[in-house]
């Protein structure tokens, strides 16, 4: 048995997600549930149309700062498109980041639905990850 210590609120859902990603990792019949689970998910994502004009950043994994190559090519496309474009924000804590909703960016929180919405009906993700993004971005032409 494996004993989960007693926060709450945003820490013991990052805690959970983290605990599931590094077990599901080794455990067969968890990657198997996991596969699963992304399959359904990524098969509810196609009842959404793909909004050519939505674009998602995420900075340093999990979004834990408004900075490098994101921050600045967000800063760009506002510049240089305005309103033309929806820009969304993914942070791990977006209330950090209140300030960002005045320059016109929508915030939403890392691993909760509204960022597997946003992600998944984007035209454009940009991250600075390594490797592709979240699992439950399922790419779609």
């Amino acid at each position: 048995m494996i004993a989960v210590p007693a926060i709450g609120g945003k820490q013991a859902v990052g805690l959970m997600a983290s605990f599931v990603r590094d077990h599901v990792k080794r455990s067969p019949s968890l990657l198997l549930l996991r596969q699963s689970i992304f399959g359904v998910l990524g098969q509810i994502s196609r009842l959404f149309p793909v909004k050519r004009s939505r674009v998602v950043f995420i900075s340093h994994g999990r979004g834990s700062q408004y900075a490098d190559s994101p921050r600045y090519i967000a800063e760009r496309l506002l510049e240089r498109y305005g309103n033309k474009l929806e820009f969304v924000w993914v942070f791990d804590d977006p209330d950090k980041f209140a300030e960002l909703r005045d320059k016109g960016y929508r915030l939403v929180a890392f691993h909760s639905l509204s960022e597997f919405y946003y992600s998944n009906t984007a035209k454009v993700y940009v991250g600075n990850l390594f490797g592709p993004p979240q699992d439950y971005v399922i790419r779609r032409r």
